[in-house]
């Protein structure tokens, strides 16, 4: 007996210690090195070349004011919150440039630090919430780790900063006690860490934190109304005078974080819109997309009167509702014990959950309630889903303290170790999305090709039109080449006219790009205009001299005498790529739709591939296809009619929305191969009540391998 107060002292580094091994061979089983530590050369794609080129410019540029701004990026320039590059991080990694290879970024480095350190704060904030024993603190750390919104997460890193949720989670806990200052002083430097990482986890963190003195607030009225008769006036102190410390902290800490915000300048945001466009779906909590465990139903991320509802993935996981259902009916009467305890965090919660609601209510595929649009200061939150986030870790917090009271004590440990494990089989779809695409290099565009060409001579990138301003149709295919473009000018750190922002620092019209089009070119400088589908844009050539050059999508301007790109077609030896990112743009001639991320629709009766050989395909070759089918009404297939060079050589039967692999053979020869598509009956999603979407599709083309036969 003599040992247990030093066996219940060692429970909480052994629990740390446990989570933090637990934490850092995930990073290791997860995380190629090469993606943790990047060279500075890989190509970058998707909202990651947004975070890496932010911090790639911050990095390179001199301390300047306001100290955490870009100013090569939109000149004057922009916070570098605006690029979510996670200050936080950045900010070290400039103190120590001088020992970073040229290039490097942290972003890679953020996904370790993110993923080892959920489970240590997972463990301090069960412990925090006053359950020390060691099987629930792993429970709930386990838990934690296998949360599938966690996952889902990736590829926007500074999102993937769940430990700070469930560190200001913990804190909610630190500051009920009687003295909480250093907890008040850890709330202000994490509310303040928050936001130099993402701006919706510095809300949800602050709505942890400031729920503490409301739930002290309803505490202090229930003992007040409690001693009603008979209390004196030092009585009515005694039992209100935590609520207005822990108040007047509150307080103290809101102010130091709007000043030094002010300070930093990232209290100026321009105000987009489209508030309700990315929220939660009622069902979503509970509808087990992704469920490794349970059938995948289908998702309705896309419901009517929305856009995005992705940004609104919820599923809480089989453990986490499995946990939920048996404390709940182990012991009924907490509940509403603990909603009166804990008032102040349920209220938080219930807050939170509105907002990721949206004034657009949406339960599956349907719309129950569109309450127009919301107040200005609402809109900030475009991708409203997100707030739910903390009620999710909340409870599955409450499950795991429920389920640590179960008896007997082995039914407690059977359930502390079954109900992690279904979380962690539950959540393996989400986590193998993951840990294919960490290890996909992607391709570099031949757009973005053209320009690493000439990138050693650039002192200016100017990319035209800017940033949303190309139309909708053509967004596809502007958004991943002006984003490989930008990590390429990051590279060097070169001045740039426009960036996908995720928050704008003023309001930037489309208008002012004409005049900026039309300047005179600057020794040094490459004028980019970027011509979905043939856009007017090449009109606005620039005033004076110039020499220009058209590479897939884009053409490219300079002053005469100055490198310009060389002019490439793909190899068809090397194969083609014909999503919106790949290299096959130039030889879709006739009868197809725009690029899509995933492959190329058709748009009619009839499609027509002219594909260059190149001295190195002049041999007999067979050409395999990736193709996907799209069925008119009552079919199962499109029947396809495939001629090369005018002559019939096949006929596809492409399964309905399903991939296969057809096969051409062509005999030799040095002239262009022309091949002609006819589809038996092309169809749209209107007619066969998939979607709204009235165009028609026959057959969707993904890729194209060759080999010499």
């Amino acid at each position: 007996m003599t040992n247990l107060p030093y066996c219940r002292r060692a429970v909480g580094p052994l629990a740390y210690g446990i989570a933090a091994t637990a934490g850092l061979a995930l990073v290791l089983w997860f995380f190629p090195l090469a993606f943790l530590f990047p060279d500075g050369q890989a190509a970058l794609s998707g909202d990651v070349a947004q975070h890496a080129a932010g911090q790639r410019y911050f990095i390179h540029e001199p301390w300047n004011w306001p100290p955490l701004w870009i100013h090569n990026v939109i000149p004057p320039g922009v916070p570098l919150g605006f690029m979510d590059a996670i200050p936080l991080l950045a900010v070290p990694l400039k103190l120590a440039r001088s020992l970073l290879p040229p290039g490097f970024h942290g972003i890679g480095l953020w996904y370790g630090i993110a993923w080892c350190l959920q489970s240590v704060a997972a463990v301090y904030c069960i412990r925090s919430a006053g359950e020390r024993r060691l099987l629930p603190c792993l429970a709930f750390a386990a838990i934690a780790v296998s949360m599938p919104v966690w996952w889902a997460r990736y590829g926007h890193a500074a999102l993937t900063g769940h430990f700070i949720l469930l560190l200001a989670l913990g804190l909610y806990f630190r500051l009920l006690a009687p003295r909480p200052i250093g907890a008040w002083v850890a709330a202000g430097l994490l509310v303040l860490a928050a936001f130099l990482v993402h701006p919706y986890l510095a809300v949800m963190t602050m709505a942890l934190v400031f729920a503490a003195p409301v739930t002290l607030a309803f505490r202090a009225w229930a003992e007040s109304r409690a001693q009603a008769s008979g209390r004196t006036e030092a009585d009515t102190w005694s039992i209100w005078r935590p609520t207005l410390r822990s108040a007047l902290w509150a307080a103290v800490v809101l102010a130091a974080t709007f000043l030094l915000l002010r300070l930093l300048g990232y209290t100026k945001s321009h105000n987009p819109g489209g508030y309700g466009t990315y929220a939660l779906n009622l069902l979503s909590p509970i509808w087990p997309f992704w469920s490794g465990l349970l059938p995948d139903p289908p998702s309705f991320a896309e419901v009517p009167g929305q856009t995005v509802g992705w940004e609104g993935y919820n599923w809480l996981g089989l453990g986490v509702l499995l946990a939920l259902v048996l404390g709940i009916a182990a012991h009924p009467r907490t509940v509403p014990r603990t909603i009166r305890r804990h008032l102040g965090l349920v209220l938080a919660l219930l807050a939170l959950t509105a907002i990721a609601v949206s004034t657009r209510i949406s339960f599956g595929g349907l719309v129950l309630i569109d309450l127009g649009s919301p107040p200005g200061v609402i809109q900030q939150f475009r991708a409203s889903g997100r707030m739910f986030w903390p009620v999710a870790y909340t409870l599955a917090l409450a499950g795991i303290l429920m389920i640590a009271r179960l008896r007997p004590a082995a039914l407690c440990a059977a359930a502390l170790i079954t109900l992690p494990a279904l979380q962690w089989l539950d959540s393996a779809p989400v986590r193998d999305r993951l840990a294919q695409d960490v290890r996909v290099r992607q391709p570099i565009s031949p757009e973005a090709g053209a320009l690493r060409d000439i990138l050693p001579t650039l002192s200016a990138v100017t990319i035209l039109p800017s940033w949303y301003c190309w139309t909708p149709e053509a967004t596809r295919i502007a958004d991943p080449i002006l984003l490989q473009m930008l990590g390429l000018a990051s590279e060097r750190a070169l001045p740039i006219n426009t960036a996908y922002l995720a928050r704008q620092p003023r309001a930037i019209p489309c208008s002012d790009d004409i005049p900026v089009a039309k300047s005179p070119l600057r020794p040094g400088e490459v004028r980019v205009f970027l011509t979905p589908g043939e856009g007017e844009w090449t009109q606005f050539r620039p005033e004076g001299p110039q020499e220009c050059r058209k590479v897939a999508h884009v053409l490219f301007c300079r002053l005469p005498g100055e490198p310009l790109p060389k002019e490439r077609s793909p190899s068809l030896v090397e194969g083609l790529d014909f999503r919106a990112t790949g290299n096959a743009f130039s030889e879709m001639v006739e009868g197809w739709r725009t690029p899509g991320d995933g492959w190329t629709w058709s748009g009619g009766q009839d499609a027509t591939l002219l594909l260059p050989r190149g001295a190195e395909a002049t041999g007999p070759l067979r050409l395999t296809f990736e193709a996907i089918g799209f069925a008119p009404p009552g079919q199962t297939v499109q029947n396809v009619t495939v001629r090369v060079q005018g002559v019939e050589v096949a006929k596809w039967a492409l399964p309905h929305m399903a991939f296969m692999t057809p096969t051409l053979e062509v005999s030799a020869g040095r002239e262009p191969l022309r091949i002609d598509f006819h589809f038996e009956r092309p169809a749209s999603p209107a007619e066969i009540g998939m979607s709204a979407d009235p165009r028609l599709l026959a057959m969707g083309l993904r890729t194209l391998r060759t080999e010499r036969r």
